[in-house]
């Protein structure tokens, strides 16, 4: 029997968080279980996202069981627009981090491009070096974020065609850019 499943799906190397998480059958008690990103329950506002939730379902029940447009939830990327003043078209609502590097992945890296990206990093990151066949610059950390003195010479050797950064409150090191470097082009 010919196998289903293309040759992209066998470069997917499952890594050791995401195996961790298969196996995790306790509460999270800590205010945030920082190895995986995972919140303790408590902490999560049930009563109000319920509350949105009741106010989405009375104000605009129709739409609720339509598609939306492949970028999100039209109120939802409008709300963002007005609150960030980023313009919409500039705007794509994802299920998360991995949802989102997986789609910039796909849409702007060939195999064998260059990205950059901090060290640490979560882990999706390292999946898509392999699953994307990429080459990846790891960046260090300091303590207001990347190093940008390391970040420039990089550049100045291989041409990088992406930047994954996450700005605040930094996964696994809890590190935020300083307003400083966020500034810089």
């Amino acid at each position: 029997m010919e196998p289903i499943l293309s040759h992209l799906s066998f470069q997917i190397k499952e890594n050791a968080i995401d195996s961790f998480m298969d196996e995790i059958k306790t509460p999270v008690t800590d205010p945030v279980f920082f190895s995986v990103g995972l919140p303790n329950k408590k902490l999560i506002p049930k009563k109000q996202l319920q509350a949105m939730t009741n106010m989405l379902f009375e104000n605009d029940p129709s739409n609720l069981y339509n598609y939306c447009s492949s970028k999100g939830y039209d109120p939802f990327i409008s709300t963002i627009s007005a609150k960030e003043t980023i313009a919409e078209n500039f705007i794509m609502v994802t299920n998360g981090n991995t949802q989102g590097f997986d789609l910039v992945c796909r849409m702007l890296l060939n195999q064998k491009d260059s990205f950059a990206m901090e060290a640490y990093t979560y882990s999706i990151a390292h999946s898509a070096i392999h699953q994307y066949n990429l080459n990846a610059i790891e960046i260090p950390l300091q303590q207001d974020g990347m190093d940008m003195d390391v970040l420039e010479a990089s550049i100045k050797k291989v041409p990088i065609k992406a930047l994954y950064i996450i700005p605040n409150a930094q996964n696994p090191t809890g590190i935020t850019i300083s307003l400083e470097k966020e500034k810089i082009n």
